[in-house]
């Protein structure tokens, strides 16, 4: 299964990265929204881990722009800005999760978990 992280911290997606590599993801990261959308067509399914706050599209429009073109795929969405308004923007737009910077590992994996377990396209590798 793989795990798509779209952050432009490049440490924040490492650290994501190494998480999920440690309990048997595979991961692929992204700098940038448009960068991943920009590839969305040659990757497998998969969920993406995406920060809210980013330059170019951010991730409220990348769900809205990956629901209409993937709508099977789980979306976890991130953020160290005001949680409360952008989890309820981050819900209606269909995010399976919301996690709030910093966040523990242990967060990241149930919030992975739950997301891939509740979709129809794919199971854990």
């Amino acid at each position: 299964m793989q795990v798509y992280i779209v952050d432009d911290d490049e440490a924040v997606g490492r650290t994501i990265a190494r998480f999920a590599n440690r309990a048997e993801w595979d991961t692929v990261c992204f700098d940038s929204a448009d960068g991943f959308l920009a590839q969305i067509q040659e990757l497998p399914f998969g969920c993406i881990v995406s920060d809210i706050n980013m330059p170019g599209t951010n991730g409220i429009e990348l769900i809205e722009i990956l629901h209409a073109r993937r709508p099977e795929w789980p979306v976890i969405m991130m953020t160290a800005f005001d949680a409360c308004k952008l989890r309820q923007k981050a819900q209606d737009v269909g995010a399976s999760a919301f996690l709030r910077k910093p966040f523990e590992p242990e967060e990241l994996l149930v919030a992975l978990s739950r997301s891939l377990g509740s979709s129809d396209g794919g199971e854990k590798s």
